[in-house]
């Protein structure tokens, strides 16, 4: 912290293999990182282009939730394939 760029994630998780772009703001982590999936993914908090649209990814943001983002992967089994970062 403070980070600002582009992450891109390619991970396994549960099985399945998901690529996900994370753009982290000049404010994270007070500001909530944008999420999307790269990878087609049909769920009802995903949009047609790959956004996660869950307010607390929006105006609902907590400092907190940065900590609790980390816990789910940890509880998820994720295992990163590859991981870039583009500073901005």
């Amino acid at each position: 912290y403070p980070v600002c760029g582009l992450l891109i994630l390619d991970m396994v998780c549960s099985g399945f293999r998901f690529k996900l772009e994370v753009f982290l703001p000049s404010e994270y982590p007070m500001k909530p990182p944008n999420i999307r999936f790269m990878t087609p993914m049909y769920h009802p908090n995903v949009d047609s282009v790959g956004r996660i649209c869950v307010d607390i990814l929006k105006d609902q943001w907590n400092v907190s939730f940065a900590y609790c983002l980390t816990r789910v992967k940890d509880r998820m089994k994720c295992d990163p394939v590859s991981v870039s970062f583009v500073p901005l």
